[in-house]
């Protein structure tokens, strides 16, 4: 087992960040038309928020600041694996205009929303098409990585319909057009749910009753992290056979209301089917939910 310094010595031989994997990453972001530059990285240990004092120098020195990277490049880089480092700037460091900064806001990348500053009639169906078109392309870029790039977290996303305020929020330090309110609340605790329901799209019965396209399947009520109340959750399942998804459809939507015979029948489905982790856990909910007819998610 090699010592701290050899390993150290060992790396400093060899470029920290694949070349290659670098030169992969700028051509796709071109392809793609999305913004991707290469920068300075400043690593910090953590678990705390940089100072003021401490913006001021990394701006002297780096691009952008984070925690966790470099340990796990450190790591990686002592197996001979090569590494490519992506950072995503979720919040902008002005040491002279301070905000309050919540991991919540760090971790939430990711938000869009149909029917403003534009409405149409089919934002409904623009969303859940996003939604999905979002998810398999995570999934063909999870399938055509590198050979040596470490496992790719599956991309998920959740769908709720409600008001919400729109506009231009933040203020010296940090400005963006979104929208905030409990719809985008909902949906961002739908997009968590995947992990438990172990799904990869979900949406609330609101967008179902708005939406024209014809490929939801029923997955019971849950009462989300944080609230009180239950709502009722379908997954979108386009590449499902249409009879098949009719007849788990119909199958689901007797077990949900309580019928018993149903539910079994779901049961001897679901083993049919083991791949299909999420009928699965549809079962599983079901069969361990609370009086009332609902689970309650982590």
């Amino acid at each position: 087992e090699p010592s701290t310094q050899q390993t150290l010595g060992r790396l400093e031989a060899y470029p920290t960040y694949c070349p290659s994997l670098i030169a992969a990453a700028l051509s796709a972001a071109r392809q793609g038309n999305f913004a991707c530059r290469r920068g300075v990285y400043v690593g910090v240990k953590g678990p705390n928020y940089e100072t003021r004092a401490e913006y001021r120098a990394f701006r002297r020195c780096g691009d952008v600041v984070g925690m966790s990277t470099i340990p796990e490049v450190l790591a990686a880089r002592s197996l001979g694996m090569r590494v490519l480092g992506l950072s995503t700037v979720t919040n902008v460091a002005n040491p002279d205009a301070p905000q309050v900064v919540t991991s919540d806001e760090v971790v939430e990348v990711a938000v869009a929303f149909w029917g403003a500053p534009i409405s149409r009639p089919d934002d409904a169906d623009r969303a859940v098409k996003a939604a999905i078109a979002m998810h398999e392309a995570g999934e063909e870029f999870r399938r055509t990585v590198p050979e040596g790039v470490p496992p790719i977290g599956k991309t998920r996303a959740g769908l709720h319909f409600g008001e919400a305020i729109v506009g231009n929020f933040g203020g010296e330090g940090r400005i963006q057009y979104t929208a905030l309110g409990d719809s985008m609340n909902t949906a961002a605790r739908l997009e968590s749910a995947n992990k438990q329901t172990k799904s990869s799209v979900m949406v609330s019965d609101e967008v179902v009753k708005r939406t024209s396209l014809d490929i939801f399947r029923p997955m019971g009520e849950v009462v989300l992290r944080g609230r009180a109340t239950p709502i009722a959750i379908f997954e979108p399942v386009p590449d499902m056979p249409d009879e098949e998804r009719k007849q788990l459809s119909a199958l689901s939507t007797k077990a949900i209301k309580g019928d018993a015979a149903a539910l079994q029948e779901l049961r001897a489905e679901s083993e049919k089917r083991p791949d299909d982790k999420s009928l699965g856990n549809l079962v599983y909910r079901l069969t361990n939910q609370e009086t009332g007819g609902y689970f309650v998610l982590d």
